[in-house]
């Protein structure tokens, strides 16, 4: 937003302004500070008009923040105070029209060397023009231009290039009224609006022959008239502007700014006193929400259609509220107390508050109010027969009739037990019976008697479980269904029998759930689906068919759980005063959001923690500045009206609304860059930082921002151009190469980052608006962090290079070295060879005799072991050693496997099953798998070992010593080698038996071997074993 003042240029982001002042001596600056107009043209150029004696002209130089003059030209001389811009416009050719104190100048804006045009070689300009003060050039959607000055209103038509001349006429009343023409806007339906210093306001009517002669055209005048509170507030209009809805908004000169509200238009409508309203806004003293001054000098609407408002004595934005608020003012016709308690609209449509010091009566087509009678005011209700039931704190029980402004008292009576059963009533209610329930404070709940005018009380008994749960009764509700619910200090009630008395409580359980989130009920409410909706003072519940609640407090994310009203709107949604603001709960708008939404702004999502409940509830939260009366409610002071108005009643005033009226605001902020700091100092356009400059253009045009590692730690801040509830714009920001996830920073204008690594990086940055709406496009800014020499691409190269010739030198050198060497080697070589081959010689005739010295030793080596081996075999076999010694030869099982794998397959393998050679062997259990066929074959498979249930060595012992063929004492054998002599004797005599097939052994010193292995088939049926000695 720009703002020209007398004092300067003023820029605002929606939280900062800057101010440009003028400096003669600095051809960037402006001339003058006296702004007079803003323009932005069709390419987005900004051009500054200056109305003083020195006047001026600027384009506002976007990439530097700074100006580029225009006017003065010292090279083109001017007349005195044509250089004084008051106006600029652009006609669809790309010309500026510029009105000045002497007259109209044409500039073309995109011919550099100069762009005036004279415009008196390009029409014939009347005398009224020429040298004189323009006030207002427009141009409307048929581009004709429109021009007004103190002489009137000139119309130049751009394909005659002719001049029409409208003016004031006393003997005309369809003239202009006033000749002073201020200002000019056209309409979106073509409407065209004069505003005069002396005449009001002024309508075109075109001709229906088109043609704009004077002659032809005529004026509606809309001036003032004292006696008519819907007429414009002055004649003396200032400033004109068309909103974003089509209506029009008048300022004036002292009597504040008027808006177009309604207009009756017939066939015959009179011209000269047309039938049309205008709605005045004026300062007030006592609303500092009202204009600063009645002097309006300007009118603009931002993109979001926020109206501002400049006047003699400073700037106005419009506060866009969505909630009307009524409140106590200093008029006799206004109400009692801001203290809002009841609210309640009879059957005649009439709206009665009730407020702590209290009862007043509203008139609608008004806006005021009657005073009725005192009292705190805490219900209002109507029965059938038209009376108001007035339930009020410390005066008991008002029944009050409209028509004859009768009123009946009912208080307390100690000695009447028929009575009120207390002055303190909180509520009061006439259910479809035309019953009229009291709810008192300390009195529980009363029913009054028709005929009897009486009461009858239900109260708490200690003793019945039936009873109603407290005498502090709150709020009472009857149902669709019929049934009659009453909320008390502890918990709800529901009445099962009125003749007995008897209820059906429910009430707060810590270890339930599913019970009610408190026992103090502060309001009940039943939706159109039928379902029932209890307020505590913590907590929203929401009831189920089979009587357990679903309940909502502020650990569920309910930003307030103090549920002081409850209403819905015709879309089903719920509107719910808080002690902090109203809530609505948006049913229909749920299932479009993700659950993953984060909390913006003043919208978010909840679920009841204590259930899981599948049931999220879209929650918008209004506060203050939105019109709240204040953050907070009233208990019960809550309406809907017949028209589905809703009125919510609080400590300042009551609110009014349609909830249907209450619109967001959809215009999506852009998002600008405003600031740029290093080590947490601001960096200027054009500021020397380390050695390096930092911005080169303004920040808020840069899209590349190149830093040194030295500058790696920054600060950027920016800003969303919605300038409805700035301080209500969400941000969230992402540095692409660093983070993948945006970061959700709120209200937050500023991000940090520290020791960035070097490298390319995308900052970007988005905002929602006051109402949660995010921008369209993301506002981004590349970063460039660029390394330390050492870390550069040409570094690295250059240093590969080095390396490369440091190496190439190290490997010359050793190869000059390895040649030098090598000559001296060769020397020492020759010299030493014939010593070598004398050497070798003798060494060759040594290791001869050495070798045959060794085959000699060898040979007799092996004699030697063989000898021994056999020794040792006939010493076991002689009986002459025992099974310890025997060990030494074969010392454990895995020797003896070995001896019988060496035994077995010592002509080779062959695979029993397919024949064939190869095999794998398993080098503990040294078992033989054919790689054909897959067969095992053990080592002792088809020996007199296979299947042996006692360790192999002993097996071999008890063999050798039975291969003897002596006689062997089975006792002694079987305790040498601890064997039980039952096996002993089986083993020994299955070697008998094997010896019995053989009639001798091919060798008989090593004939044990050959009873190793079994006999074929057919043999071993002939095989008899004797039976074993007992």
């Amino acid at each position: 937003m720009w703002f020209g003042t007398e004092k300067g240029l003023n820029r605002f982001d929606g939280y900062t302004i800057k101010t440009y002042q003028a400096d003669q001596n600095d051809p960037t600056c402006l001339y003058n500070n006296a702004v007079r107009v803003l323009f932005e043209d069709k390419k987005g150029r900004l051009w500054i008009g200056c109305s003083s004696q020195e006047g001026g002209l600027h384009i506002y130089n976007r990439a530097k923040d700074n100006f580029i003059r225009v006017l003065p030209d010292p090279d083109i001389p001017a007349d005195p105070g044509e250089d004084n811009i008051r106006v600029i416009v652009q006609d669809p050719s790309g010309i500026l029209w510029l009105g000045t104190n002497n007259g109209v100048r044409l500039f073309n804006p995109d011919i550099e060397v100069s762009g005036f045009i004279d415009l008196e070689a390009e029409a014939n300009i009347p005398t009224g023009l020429q040298n004189d003060l323009i006030e207002d050039i427009s141009i409307d959607s048929e581009s004709n231009i429109w021009i007004g000055n103190d002489n009137g209103l000139y119309l130049f038509d751009t394909e005659t290039k002719r001049f029409h001349h409208f003016e004031h006429s006393v003997k005309n009343p369809y003239s202009l009224s006033d000749n002073q023409v201020v200002d000019i806007c056209e309409c979106p339906d073509g409407t065209l609006w004069i505003g005069t210093w002396d005449g009001g306001l002024n309508r075109l009517i075109r001709p229906d022959s088109g043609s704009m002669n004077p002659g032809s055209v005529k004026f509606i005048r809309y001036t003032h008239d004292p006696s008519d509170p819907g007429s414009i507030s002055s004649n003396a209009v200032l400033s004109l502007n068309i909103d974003h809805s089509g209506t029009l908004w008048i300022g004036t000169y002292g009597e504040g700014i008027n808006k177009l509200v309604a207009e009756e238009q017939s066939p015959g409508m009179d011209l000269i006193h047309p039938s049309i309203q205008f709605q005045c806004y004026r300062t007030n003293p006592l609303d500092n929400e009202s204009l600063n001054y009645n002097f309006v000098q300007c009118i603009y609407f931002d993109a979001s259609g926020t109206m501002w408002v400049g006047t003699t004595t400073g700037l106005n934005k419009e506060k866009r509220h969505k909630f009307s608020h009524f409140k106590q003012d200093i008029s006799e016709d206004g109400l009692a107390s801001n203290k809002i308690q009841a609210i309640y609209e009879d059957d005649k449509g009439m709206l009665w508050i009730g407020s702590s010091k209290g009862l007043n009566q509203f008139n609608r087509q008004s806006n005021t109010f009657k005073y009725i009678m005192p009292g705190a005011i805490m219900s209002i209700n109507q029965d059938q027969q038209g009376m108001l039931w007035i339930g009020q704190w410390y005066r008991g029980l008002i029944k009050y009739n409209p028509s004859t402004n009768r009123v009946i008292n009912y208080v307390y009576n100690s000695n009447d037990p028929n009575s009120l059963g207390w002055d303190h009533i909180f509520t009061t209610y006439v259910d479809s019976d035309n019953n009229v329930w009291i709810c008192t404070w300390s009195g529980g709940l009363n029913l009054y008697n028709r005929e009897t005018d009486n009461f009858t009380r239900f109260t708490f008994n200690g003793n019945d479980n039936n009873s109603l749960s407290s005498n502090d009764v709150s709020t009472i509700l009857e149902d669709s269904k019929g049934n009659i619910w009453i909320g008390t200090l502890k918990g709800l009630n529901l009445l099962i029998n009125k003749e007995k008395g008897l209820f059906k409580s429910y009430q707060h359980d810590p270890t339930d759930n599913t019970s009610l989130s408190h026992n103090f009920i502060s309001c009940i409410y039943e939706t159109r689906d039928s379902t029932l909706w209890i307020g505590t003072v913590e907590g929203l519940n929401k009831m189920n068919e089979h009587g357990s609640f679903i309940s909502y407090t502020r650990s569920d994310g309910l930003p307030d759980d103090a549920i002081m009203g409850i209403l819905e709107d015709d879309h089903g949604d719920l509107w719910i005063s808080t002690t902090d603001g109203i809530l609505k709960i948006i049913f229909s708008k749920i299932e479009e959001l993700d659950t993953q939404t984060p909390a913006i702004g003043d919208m978010l999502i909840i679920s009841s923690s204590a259930l899981n409940d599948p049931n999220r509830l879209l929650i918008k939260r209004y506060n203050v500045d939105d019109g709240l009366q204040s953050k907070e409610f009233v208990a019960r002071a809550a309406l809907r009206s017949r028209n589905g108005e809703m009125l919510f009643g609080g400590i300042n005033g009551y609110n009014v609304f349609h909830p249907d009226s209450i619109k967001d605001n959809l215009h999506p902020p852009a998002v600008v860059f405003t600031n740029l700091q290093l080590f947490n100092k601001d960096v200027s356009l054009g500021e020397v930082f380390n050695g390096d400059t930092i911005l080169k253009q303004a920040i808020t045009e840069t899209e590349e921002l190149i830093l040194s590692y030295k500058n790696n730690v920054f600060s950027i801040e920016f800003a969303a151009l919605n300038f409805v509830a700035p301080e209500q714009n969400q941000f969230a920001y992402m540095l692409e190469g660093f983070e993948d996830q945006w970061n959700f920073v709120g209200t937050e204008r500023k991000a940090s980052y520290t020791n960035l690594n070097h490298g390319e990086y995308i900052f970007k940055v988005k905002a929602a608006n006051n109402d949660g709406v995010w921008s369209e496009e993301e506002t981004s800014m590349r970063i460039i962090i660029t390394p330390p020499f050492w870390k550069t691409w040409w570094f690295k190269i250059l240093l590969i290079v080095l390396v490369i010739a440091i190496t190439l030198a190290i490997i010359e050198l050793r190869l000059y070295s390895i040649k030098y060497q090598k000559k001296v080697l060769e020397i020492k070589v020759k010299a030493r060879t014939a010593q070598v081959v004398e050497q070798r010689d003798k060494i060759q005739e040594q290791a001869e005799r050495i070798r045959q010295m060794n085959e000699v030793l060898q040979k007799h080596n092996i004699e030697l072991e063989d000898h021994l081996h056999h020794l040792s075999e006939a010493l076991v076999m002689q009986k002459l050693i025992g099974f310890d010694e025997f060990k030494q030869i074969y010392p454990d099982e895995s020797a003896c496997n070995q001896f019988l794998e060496e035994l077995k397959w010592k002509d080779g393998y062959t695979c029993k099953k397919c024949g064939g050679h190869e095999y794998c062997t398993d080098e503990i259990s040294l078992m033989r798998r054919c790689k054909k066929c897959n067969y095992k074959e053990s080592v002792t498979c088809g020996t007199i070992f296979h299947r042996l249930r006692f360790p192999i060595d002993k097996a071999f012992y008890i063999l050798i010593l039975t291969s003897t063929g002596r006689e062997i004492n089975i006792s002694q054998l079987s305790n040498n080698i601890d064997l039980r002599m039952k096996t002993c004797w089986e083993f020994h005599n299955k070697v008998k038996g094997i010896m019995q097939t053989r009639k001798r052994f091919k060798n008989p010193k090593e004939g044990w071997k050959e009873l190793i292995f079994l006999p074929k088939k057919r043999l071993r049926s002939a095989i008899k074993f004797p039976s074993p000695l007992n």
